[in-house]
């Protein structure tokens, strides 16, 4: 039996979750031109910092008034940053390489 790190199980966890989403809003046929790049926690997905999701169903609703597909994105998931996490925030807005953690040593 393979065995796998708490980060490992929580990043398939969002995969599936993502999969899982995915089989359930794309039709057969599919226009590339109906497709958006859309924050996964907004669509339900928990994959936040506390790994919960931040469902918004306003942005659900434009997505199908306005016939769109989402693609649920998680940009730090998809860089390697663990779910759960600590809280981040930026020290300097303007570049994006300085960010600092909450967490105490």
């Amino acid at each position: 039996m393979e065995v796998k790190s708490i980060e490992e199980i929580k990043k398939n966890d969002y995969l599936n979750e993502v999969k899982k989403l995915l089989s359930n809003l794309f039709p057969l046929n599919i226009k590339s031109s109906n497709l958006i790049g859309v924050s996964a926690c907004l669509l339900g997905i928990n994959c936040r910092y506390n790994g919960k999701a931040s469902l918004r169903p306003h942005v659900l609703k434009f997505l199908e008034k306005e016939k769109l597909i989402p693609i649920p994105l998680c940009p730090e998931s998809m860089g390697g940053l663990p779910i759960p996490r600590p809280p981040a925030k930026s020290t300097q807005p303007a570049r994006a390489d300085q960010i600092k953690t909450n967490e105490r040593p």
